[in-house]
């Protein structure tokens, strides 16, 4: 993908109403286009200092007050010239004024165009640029913490400390590819194999830790589960704090799942609530209850909301993390027995017990996110497991005591793979998929 020359503009301030709105532009001819319509109010003020001005049409009426600053490239965000319009926060005025800076030669920026400028110009590596759409996406403090882990650099470097060890390795399998006098005896491989072990076993420590590190962004899935009128609705409006599920006497209410999300101590959490398990007495009920099992076997962890008062309480449940939720203890019901597993004496109706509930959740995906590695991304789980492949390949055929063609080839793969997340000679078809899931204007 080349770098295109001509400038760009957008709001860079959410969509609505506020007190400041936001215009962004950068190229080449950024602080031309902005300058014909900016009326000082004083002298121009240096780069990267703000100065009070005038926004004029290009019939010399006044669009609105604001404040203006310039930052000369390379030393921007995007590595260009960059103007930025910091006005009211009125829509109207916000687009009258992209529309005059498109009229003065601009063009409107596509999704993600300035943060992939700033790729593109070597401000920041591939990992980075996709880290500015995590961070902006971050919906817990948690993910909002890993984030900018990425965006500092911290995946990219660790990335490119891994791949110089490889290149390393790789210099000496050449040397026996093009000299043969320096051929690779079983001493040599096994030596070889040993260098590249710790290299491995750093790949392997950063995808274990991916799906510690997607609950982090995606929240964790917490799915309720159990027999029809266990209370499993009545705990999921208590946990949510607002009357979300319908709630009545009558058994089998809920037909298909709800979803609400909450954050409690930095963890976003996905609460499900989901149709009580029992033999369907219609295709609707039926389907309800195939869905419940299905997002049983999606979750990260279960709430098995048991009735204690004598209700039904056998379902068949996947193997996942699972709390007993002892409920309805407010009608003297006695306590959990020691048989049921980890449980929670519970009153959905009241509140007791839900603190107990919520702490469980937390400890399991605080516990979880221990181990979760800054390769948080989809993209990066398919890159280290090229990765991986290449380097398994590659140290066995050193023990084996392969061509070394074979071995190089293979450790070449893993360099490739390395440099594709980092962002060296990505393919076009990824820059396209990272960078358009950005807002407009970042």
């Amino acid at each position: 993908m080349g770098l295109e020359r001509d400038t760009i503009v957008a709001i860079a301030t959410p969509a609505g109403r506020g007190a400041v709105g936001i215009i962004r532009l950068s190229g080449d001819q950024a602080v031309a286009i902005a300058t014909r319509h900016l009326v000082w109010r004083g002298a121009s003020p240096a780069a990267r200092q703000l100065g009070r001005a005038r926004f004029v049409d290009g019939a010399g009426e006044v669009v609105d007050e604001l404040l203006a600053v310039r930052f000369p490239g390379p030393a921007s965000y995007t590595g260009e010239s960059v103007v930025e319009l910091h006005g009211h926060g009125n829509p109207l005025l916000m687009e009258r004024i992209v529309a005059e800076l498109v009229r003065s030669g601009a063009r409107l920026a596509r999704p993600g165009e300035f943060t992939e400028r700033a790729f593109l110009n070597g401000k920041v590596d591939l990992t980075q640029a996709e880290a500015v759409g995590a961070l902006i996406a971050a919906r817990s403090e948690g993910a909002a913490r890993l984030a900018r882990r990425l965006l500092a650099g911290e995946l990219g470097a660790g990335l490119a400390a891994l791949r110089e060890a490889i290149v390393a390795v790789e210099a000496e399998v050449e040397a026996a590819i093009d000299f043969p006098e320096e051929e690779i005896d079983p001493a040599g491989g096994a030596r070889l194999a040993a260098r590249l072990a710790p290299v491995e076993a750093e790949v392997a420590r950063l995808l274990a830790g991916h799906a510690a590190a997607r609950h982090r962004i995606d929240g964790v899935r917490v799915v309720l589960v159990g027999a029809v009128n266990a209370g499993k609705s009545s705990l999921f409006n208590r946990l949510l704090e607002e009357e979300r599920a319908i709630v009545t006497p009558e058994a089998g209410t809920t037909r298909d799942y709800l979803e609400g999300r909450v954050e409690w101590a930095g963890v976003e959490v996905r609460l499900v609530d989901t149709a009580g398990m029992r033999e369907a007495t219609g295709a609707a009920e039926r389907a309800g209850i195939e869905r419940s099992r299905g997002e049983a076997e999606g979750a990260d962890l279960l709430l098995h909301v048991v009735d204690a008062t004598g209700g039904p309480r056998a379902v068949s449940l996947p193997e996942r993390p699972t709390l007993v939720v002892w409920n309805k203890v407010d009608l003297g019901a006695p306590p959990p027995p020691a048989e049921v597993g980890e449980a929670v004496a519970c009153s959905a109706r009241t509140g007791a017990g839900v603190a107990s509930v919520r702490a469980w959740i937390v400890s399991r995906a605080q516990a979880a996110a221990a181990d979760e590695s800054v390769a948080c991304l989809p993209r990066h789980r398919l890159g280290l497991e090229a990765v991986a492949r290449g380097l398994r390949a590659a140290r066995q055929g050193l023990i084996q005591g392969l061509s070394p063609e074979l071995i190089a080839f293979e450790l070449r793969a893993a360099q490739e793979a390395l440099g594709e997340l980092i962002g060296e000679r990505p393919p076009e078809a990824v820059l396209e998929q990272i960078f358009s899931r950005f807002c407009i204007g970042k």
